[in-house]
C-alpha cells in the first residue's frame, strides 16, 4: 500500500512545489522541498489507515498511485480554489474513483526506487544552498538617469524616523548634538501632528500632502491607492530632480506602492522580513507539512530549511545598514548637475529596542525590570506580550493581590523600557549626523525636514507599543525644517504631516497645486490661526481636534459613537473624559466629523497578501487592535 501511495503523492507534490503558487518568487527550492516533505509525512500517516479500510478496494499499485494523487491534491487546490477544509474532499473522492480510473493509468507496477524517486529530488534540493540570502539581499542598482543639463534648485532631504515621540526628543535635546544643531538652524515646533498611530497611513499622508480621509488608507492592513494621488517623488522627478529612497519598514517597500517616482528605491532591509514571513505563512496555510506540524515545531524546522540570517532581529533596529545605502547614493547624487530628493526612513527606535554600544547602558539597567518579568529579556516580544496582558489588569474592578502585583510590575517594566527607548534616540542622533554630513558634500543649498510617523506608549493610559489608542503620546511627532525661506525659531502654529509635501515643494520653488497641506515656507499661510480641524484615524476610530478640544469617535455605519472628549490645554495628559459633561461641544464636534467623513474620498482596499500578513506579525501588529 505504502509504495503506491508514496509514488502518487510524491509525483503530485513535485508538481505542486514546481508551481509554487503562493511562495515568494525565487524560492523554488523551498517550495519543492516543503511540498515533498509534507506529502511524505502524510503518506506515512495515512497508508496504515488505507491498508486497514481499503485493502481490497485499493488492490493494485495503479489504484494506490491514484489514491496517493488524491492525498497530495488538497494543498494544490487550497492554493487555487478551495479553503483547506473543503480541499480534503479529494482524498475520499480519489479513493472511490481509483478502481475506475486505474484502467486509464499506464502505471501497473511500482518499485521502491520509483516510489522514492520524487523524494530523492527533494533530498538533493535540500542539500543545495538556499536562495533566500541572495533573494532577500538583492539591492537596487544605483542607476540614476544620465543628464548633463544643469538645473537650479536645492537638494531636498526628507527624514522620517519611525516611532519617534516628540516629547522624548525635546527632553533629550541637550544630549542630541546633531538634532540640536538642526533645530538651531531651522524652524521647529514642539510637536507636529501625525495622521495616524500607524506607519502606512501616516507615510501616505507625509508623501502625498493629503489628509487621511482623502487618501483613504486607514491602517497598516490597507493597500496604497494605485491611482488618483501623486507622490512627492513623482513631483520632484517630473521637475528634473534625481530621486532616491532608502527605507527599513516593510510597509514602505516598493512593492506596496511607495517606489512611485523614485529613480532608485532601496528597500532591501524592508523586504527581508516579508520574504521570510511570507514563505513561513504559505507553508503553514498551504502545505501538508504546515497542516500536520504544530506551529511551535515549524519554528525549529523552518529556519533549518530556509537558513535565515541570525541577525534578523538586530537588523530590525540597525539603522547603520540603511545609512550605508544612503551614503552610497549620496556619493553618486552629489557628483551630478541636477538637484536631488532623498527620502530616508529609519526604523529605529521601533521595538525591539536594541541600542548598540556605546549608547547601550546610558540610561537603562537590566535590574530595572522587575524580577518577575526579567526572564523574558528586555527586547523580547515575550516580555511585550506579557506587559500588554498584565498592564490591562487595571480594568478589573476587584483585583486580587496577585493581579495588582502583576499590574504594578508591568507599569514598572514599561517605565524602564522608556530608558532603553531613549538610548535608541541617542543612536538615531548619531546616524542623523552621519547622514547630514554625507548629504552636504556639494555646494548646492539643501532643504532638510525631520519628522516621524507616530509615537509610542510606555505605560501611559495603561498601554504599550502604539497601535492601540489615539492619545497624544502616539500622535505628537518631532518636526524640524531647515532651508532657505524658513525662518529659524519656534513655529507659531502646529504643523501636520500633510504639510510635509507642500512645504518641501514650496522650498524647492515647485507648485503645490492640488495638495491639502500647507506650505510652511509661505509666511502668509503659517500666520493664519488654527481654524481648520485636524483628523487622525486608525481603523474604525477617528479623532477630530479643533483648538484645544479633541474628540475620539468610533466610526459606525449606523451612526458614529463619541468615546472621549478632552481639553488638551487644561488636561494635556488626557485623564479627564468630558464626553458626558460638555454635551454641546460633543454635538458640535460630532457634526464636524460627520461633515468631514461625508466629504472624504472613500477608503482603500484591504491588503490580504501573505506578505502583508507576515509583516503585520513581524512588526507586532497582529495582537494590536483598536
Amino acid at each position: 500500500m505504502l509504495r503506491g501511495v508514496l509514488a502518487g503523492a510524491g509525483c503530485l507534490a513535485l508538481l505542486d512545489g514546481c508551481l509554487g503558487v503562493a511562495f515568494p518568487e525565487g524560492l523554488l527550492r523551498e517550495a519543492v522541498v516543503l511540498a515533498l516533505t509534507g506529502a511524505f509525512l502524510v503518506s506515512l500517516l495515512v497508508s496504515g489507515i488505507f491498508s486497514k479500510l481499503f485493502s481490497q478496494h485499493l488492490s493494485s499499485d495503479s489504484e494506490r498511485f491514484i489514491a496517493g494523487i488524491g492525498l497530495a491534491l488538497p494543498p494544490l487546490l487550497s492554493n487555487w480554489i478551495f479553503p483547506f477544509y473543503l480541499s480534503l474532499f479529494t482524498i475520499p473522492l480519489f479513493v472511490w474513483l481509483a478502481p475506475r480510473l486505474s484502467r486509464y493509468c499506464p502505471i501497473r507496477r511500482i518499485s521502491w526506487p520509483a516510489a522514492l524517486s520524487p523524494y530523492l529530488v527533494g533530498v538533493v534540493l535540500f542539500l543545495t544552498p538556499s536562495s533566500f540570502e541572495d533573494l532577500s539581499n538583492a539591492q537596487s542598482p544605483i542607476a540614476f538617469p544620465e543628464n548633463s543639463e544643469s538645473l537650479a534648485g536645492p537638494n531636498v532631504l526628507l527624514i522620517s524616523v519611525d516611532t519617534l515621540r516628540a516629547d522624548r526628543v525635546l527632553a533629550l535635546m541637550e544630549r542630541l548634538p546633531h538634532l540640536r544643531e538642526l533645530q538651531k538652524r531651522g524652524a521647529w515646533a514642539p510637536f507636529g501632528l501625525a495622521t495616524s498611530n500607524q506607519t502606512l497611513p501616516s507615510h501616505v499622508t507625509m508623501l502625498t500632502g493629503l489628509p487621511i480621509l482623502q487618501h483613504g488608507v486607514r491602517d497598516n492592513g490597507d493597500k496604497v491607492p494605485e491611482k488618483g494621488i501623486d507622490f512627492l517623488a513623482e513631483r520632484f522627478q517630473k521637475a528634473g530632480w534625481n530621486t532616491a529612497g532608502v527605507v527599513m519598514n516593510g510597509f514602505l517597500r516598493g512593492g506596496a506602492g511607495f517606489s512611485k517616482g523614485f529613480d532608485v528605491y532601496e528597500d532591501t532591509l524592508a523586504r527581508r522580513p516579508g520574504i521570510y514571513g511570507t514563505a513561513r505563512h504559505v507553508t503553514q496555510d498551504y502545505t501538508w507539512l504546515g497542516w500536520v506540524s504544530p506551529f511551535w515545531l515549524s519554528s525549529i524546522w523552518f529556519p533549518t530549511l530556509l537558513s535565515p540570517p541570525v541577525e534578523d532581529t538586530q537588523a530590525l533596529s540597525d539603522g547603520s545598514k540603511a545609512l550605508v545605502h544612503a551614503e552610497a547614493m549620496l556619493k553618486d547624487l552629489n557628483g551630478r548637475e541636477q538637484p536631488w530628493f532623498l527620502f530616508f526612513h529609519l526604523l529605529d527606535p521601533h521595538f525591539p529596542y536594541l541600542p548598540p554600544a556605546p549608547w547601550a547602558g546610558s540610561f537603562f539597567q537590566e535590574d530595572s525590570i522587575p524580577e518577575s518579568l526579567r526572564e523574558h529579556g528586555a527586547s523580547s516580544w515575550d516580555l511585550m506580550t506579557q506587559l500588554k496582558d498584565d498592564i490591562r489588569l487595571v480594568d478589573i474592578v476587584e483585583q486580587t493581590a496577585e493581579q495588582a502585583a502583576r499590574h504594578r510590575d508591568a507599569r514598572t517594566a514599561a517605565n524602564a523600557l522608556l530608558n532603553l527607548y531613549d538610548e535608541e534616540i541617542l543612536y538615531v542622533d548619531e546616524l542623523m549626523g552621519e547622514l547630514i554630513k554625507a548629504a552636504s558634500q556639494n555646494n548646492r543649498p539643501m532643504v532638510i525636514l525631520f519628522t516621524s510617523d507616530h509615537g509610542e506608549h510606555f505605560g501611559e493610559h495603561d498601554l504599550v507599543l502604539h497601535s492601540r489608542g489615539m492619545f497624544e503620546e502616539l500622535l505628537q511627532v518631532p518636526f524640524i525644517v531647515v532651508g532657505h525661506g524658513m525662518e529659524a525659531g519656534q513655529m507659531s502654529i502646529t504643523p501636520h504631516l500633510e504639510d510635509v509635501a507642500p512645504t518641501l515643494l514650496g522650498l524647492a520653488g515647485l507648485s503645490t497645486e492640488g495638495l491639502s497641506g500647507r506650505d510652511l515656507s509661505n509666511t502668509k499661510e503659517i500666520k493664519v490661526p488654527e481654524e481648520r480641524a485636524h483628523i487622525e484615524r486608525a481603523g474604525m476610530k477617528l479623532t477630530i481636534r479643533k483648538g484645544d478640544w479633541k474628540l475620539l469617535i468610533r466610526v459606525r455605519i449606523r451612526g458614529n459613537e463619541p468615546l472621549s472628549l478632552h481639553n488638551l490645554k487644561e488636561d494635556p495628559g488626557e485623564m479627564k473624559n468630558l464626553v458626558q459633561v460638555e454635551i454641546d461641544k460633543v454635538k458640535e464636534m460630532m457634526q464636524m466629523a460627520k461633515t468631514a467623513i461625508s466629504h472624504s474620498s472613500g477608503q482603500s482596499e484591504r491588503n490580504t497578501s501573505q506578505e502583508q500578513k507576515a509583516l503585520l506579525e513581524h512588526l507586532g501588529y497582529v495582537e494590536e487592535r483598536n
